[in-house]
């Protein structure tokens, strides 16, 4: 029996279900007629987080469902990389997240496999004049920045710890903070450099295994707590050996 209406799938793990997730899901839905909302195990969040969700996948579910926006919302594969939920749905349309480029990736690698062929979309970033390089504080006054990376001068290539970088439209400390990136739906670790001219902010992000070059991708910087001021006076080796020291203390705190 041929579907009569467009389906579109989107998958994530919805733990802080927030405006972003709401927007993103009433764009998913405006690609078809019914959506289904695949919310990921807590195996599958750890696996590419590194840290399991605050919420149950019961309650994620739930949360999801009470916003009505959603056909069906059903928990992900039991098996990693089973795709049993894709095969037995076959939407026309799989949406993701403008931060879901891994999960496009492999997406793109297993169609060949698949006895139909679904659109593959990404949804780019609600209201992105809004929210480029905007900060917000969350209850642990975190401050969060995002924006697209842009190409910096390469300094810190030379001390061997490459950086992402994001213009920094606020007043904040110089210094050297502990922090996180979000970038690809990852969150890392990061080393964040704040410097004296203050117009943009730096961040290494710690185990970062990707090589692909990161300009105009989407990312998140999260500055958490000061781990030093800024010194500028010491040699290319001193220097070395302490960013080396601030990336273990970082791995250490968070």
């Amino acid at each position: 029996m041929q579907k009569s209406n467009k389906t579109v799938m989107t998958f994530g793990s919805f733990d802080h279900l927030h405006e972003g997730h709401r927007n993103f899901l009433k764009d998913s839905l405006k690609q078809g007629d019914e959506l289904i909302v695949v919310v990921a195990r807590e195996e599958a969040v750890f696996e590419i987080k590194g840290k399991r969700p605050l919420h149950s996948l019961e309650k994620r579910i739930e949360n999801i469902k009470k916003e009505k926006i959603a056909g069906e919302v059903i928990p992900g594969d039991e098996v990693q990389n089973s795709w049993e939920v894709l095969k037995k749905y076959k939407p026309d349309v799989i949406a993701l997240g403008y931060d879901q480029k891994q999960l496009r990736d492999t997406l793109l690698k297993i169609l060949p496999s698949l006895d139909f062929t679904p659109e593959i979309i990404t949804i780019p970033p609600h209201k992105p004049e809004e929210y480029h390089s905007r900060f917000v504080k969350n209850p642990r006054d975190t401050i969060r920045l995002s924006g697209k990376v842009e190409r910096g001068k390469g300094e810190a290539n030379i001390l061997g710890f490459p950086t992402i970088n994001l213009p920094l439209n606020i007043e904040h400390p110089s210094g050297i903070y502990a922090g996180k990136v979000h970038i690809h739906g990852i969150e890392y670790k990061a080393a964040i450099y704040v410097g004296p001219e203050k117009d943009i902010i730096e961040a290494h992000i710690i185990d970062f295994k990707e090589k692909d070059e990161l300009y105009n991708e989407w990312a998140v910087i999260e500055i958490e707590q000061k781990i030093r001021d800024v010194v500028t006076s010491k040699s290319l080796q001193e220097m070395k050996e302490l960013i080396a020291k601030d990336v273990e203390k970082i791995k250490f705190l968070l």
